[in-house]
């Protein structure tokens, strides 16, 4: 009998044992999750681009007569005042021309006037005097000419500014309009020349907003779209921008590398995710985690952008009110989950 009621016995102990180990065994099959809501709304999405500064205003100054380049002033990187001669032309041939010029008006003036007077007494013809008058008005436009070449040949600084390349040398000949000089103006504003892809270029519209960073600098520079090409740059493969820098308190040169953030008008419809939501990612695809019922369903979810602090994504189909942020990367489609907060 005291061996039954110990068989008995040792039956219940066993088949409690059993039952306790089931549910140690069912609850460790939960993983605790927490959940976080999820933010949609329109987002200004950065086009990063870079670039190199440069003065607004640049030109390419020449001279506006041919001729020997007797004189060269100044050389790249200088800084000029307004007004100061920078090249001149070997005179030689031009003072030449205009004192050639010069006389002929001269000559042509007094013909002029003496068959004017045998024209007024019948001793020379209509033909004679109307030939004498063309051939002051032909002697007035060459001097106008000559004076114009004398005047043109030297180059005067426009402005305050700044030499930026040199394309000519002395003693070479040159032609008129030939550029001697690339010249930058230091009295107006600054711009970044940057470019920009065909699909990014139909999102960004003028005075859109721009932060600049440039390698000189820690700082972060604010500036706007100034301008929008219309053209394809062969060798870059892009479309320019102009940013113009709107504020500064520090000293620029041309030619700094800088780095441009845009933020075009056009928004686009996004969910900020946490980074900790994001798993198995691929390029633009990536998974995150639902809860229906304290199961977890694995959705895939495109990734747009990725922000400071989260990730700017779209989902397949329907938005879900909230995804698994803590212990995504332990779940698997299918997992039993506890929610804690």
């Amino acid at each position: 009998m005291k061996k039954t009621i110990i068989i008995i016995i040792t039956l219940i102990i066993g088949i409690i044992a059993c039952n306790s180990n089931k549910e140690t065994e069912v609850l460790e099959k939960f993983i605790p999750v927490q959940l976080v809501s999820i933010d949609t709304k329109e987002i200004s999405i950065p086009i990063h681009s870079s670039g190199r500064l440069y003065p607004e205003s640049i030109s390419k100054l020449s001279f506006k007569t041919g001729g020997l380049i007797k004189k060269l002033y100044v050389k790249e990187g200088d800084t000029i005042k307004k007004g100061v001669i920078i090249a001149e032309l070997d005179l030689s041939e031009i003072n030449a021309y205009y004192s050639q010029a010069k006389n002929g008006l001269e000559k042509a003036k007094r013909d002029m006037t003496r068959v004017g007077k045998l024209y007024k007494d019948k001793a020379a013809t209509i033909e004679q005097n109307q030939n004498v008058k063309t051939a002051y008005n032909i002697a007035l436009s060459n001097l106008k000419i000559a004076k114009f070449n004398l005047r043109h040949s030297k180059i005067k600084a426009p402005q305050k500014g700044k030499i930026l390349k040199k394309f000519s040398e002395e003693n070479e000949m040159i032609s008129a309009g030939h550029p001697v000089y690339l010249f930058g103006s230091t009295n107006n504003d600054w711009i970044i020349k940057a470019g920009v892809s065909e699909k990014d270029l139909l999102k960004v519209k003028l005075n859109d907003r721009a932060e600049i960073k440039l390698s000189a600098y820690d700082n972060k520079f604010s500036g706007i779209v100034y301008e929008i090409s219309d053209s394809l740059d062969q060798n870059s493969g892009t479309y320019e921008l102009k940013i113009k820098i709107i504020e500064r308190d520090v000293k620029f040169v041309t030619g700094f590398i800088a780095s441009v953030d845009i933020f075009p008008s056009y928004k686009r419809k996004l969910s900020l995710i946490p980074y900790d939501s994001l798993i198995d990612s691929d390029g633009n695809n990536a998974y995150i985690f639902t809860i229906e019922k304290n199961i977890a369903n694995k959705k895939m979810v495109k990734i747009i952008h990725l922000f400071k602090d989260m990730a700017g994504v779209l989902f397949e189909n329907i938005t879900p009110a909230k995804i698994v942020s803590d212990g995504a990367p332990y779940l698997v489609n299918g997992t039993r989950v506890k929610i804690i907060k």
